[in-house]
């Protein structure tokens, strides 16, 4: 707009579909280069609501809302805001929608993997759950707690090896007593 139309901060609000508060925030960060403080308002540059997908319609500004107006959705944009038409928003649009088709499907992915890994841990316990019957049938039946006797030695136990007579330490080894 080349003829510097300034709106205020409640007009610029209605025409970006967002709250005051929010136009308030952004008029210390995003905004500050289009605005300008004039009688104590802030007034910004109608050429900033291009920073929010919008342009304005040419004589249809919003003027002052009233109480009822302000409660619309942030989310939905004012009659004084019609949609830009630039190739990058565009191609903003379809890499969101990509991404969250992409999101879609790796949220059943995760569905898919947490139900097998259900799956493997109930198996997992059934397997511990049936071991430690099978134990505690061998205990009361009395299999593991019979200790083998001298000639019937298993064949799935070790032999045990005889012992060696401990060596003698240095100490030992000299001042050896000689016995008899």
């Amino acid at each position: 707009m080349s003829d510097q139309q300034y709106l205020t901060v409640r007009q610029f609000a209605a025409a970006v579909g967002k709250s005051p508060q929010s136009i308030y925030k952004a008029v210390d960060n995003r905004l500050s280069t289009y605005c300008k403080r004039e009688n104590g308002a802030i007034m910004i540059f109608a050429d900033a609501l291009a920073l929010y997908g919008c342009q304005p319609v040419v004589n249809q500004l919003p003027t002052e809302e009233t109480p009822q107006e302000s409660q619309k959705s942030e989310n939905q944009p004012a009659a004084g805001c019609q949609p830009v038409d630039n190739p990058e928003i565009e191609l903003l649009r379809e890499t969101i929608t990509t991404l969250q088709e992409q999101l879609t499907v790796k949220d059943k992915q995760i569905e898919q993997l947490t139900a097998a890994l259900t799956t493997a841990l109930n198996t997992a316990n059934a397997a511990q759950a049936l071991h430690a019957g099978e134990i505690q049938a061998r205990i009361t039946a009395g299999t593991d707690t019979k200790e083998p006797t001298d000639g019937e030695q298993g064949a799935d136990q070790p032999q045990p090896e005889p012992e060696k007579p401990a060596k003698e330490t240095f100490w030992e080894r000299i001042f050896k007593r000689k016995e008899g």
